[in-house]
């Protein structure tokens, strides 16, 4: 789940009806709502688990809102100069959209949606 330098996130998938984590939990009741709910931080979880640390960052390339953020996508995430920037998130609190840009130089992980 990437914005880039001409799509929002909510641009990037179509989600309809009820959005759950992989334990199966509701974390939103409606597909678009994922982008406009603040504090999805304590029902996101990884594959293998909850989220253990505040380490973990992820890219998203977004404002908090879902909203592309121009300039800091990596060059449409094609980039790992150190001097380019791409936004980064914190699964782990109300930061899980955006916390601030990275150097594209850095390792995160990305957030990934399946049916």
């Amino acid at each position: 789940l990437l914005a880039d330098e001409t799509h929002d996130l909510s641009s990037t998938i179509t989600l309809k009806g009820p959005v759950r984590n992989v334990d199966g939990e509701v974390m939103v009741e409606d597909g678009p709502s994922l982008f406009q709910v603040a504090g999805l931080g304590g029902k996101l979880k990884v594959s293998n688990g909850d989220i253990a640390t505040n380490a973990l960052r992820v890219w998203t390339g977004a404002k908090s809102d879902g909203a592309r953020e121009p300039g800091q996508t990596c060059a449409d995430w094609a980039s790992s100069d150190q001097a380019k920037l791409g936004v980064i998130a914190n699964p782990s609190n109300d930061g899980w959209l955006a916390e601030g840009p990275a150097s594209c130089a850095k390792a995160y992980r990305l957030y990934c949606i399946s049916k």
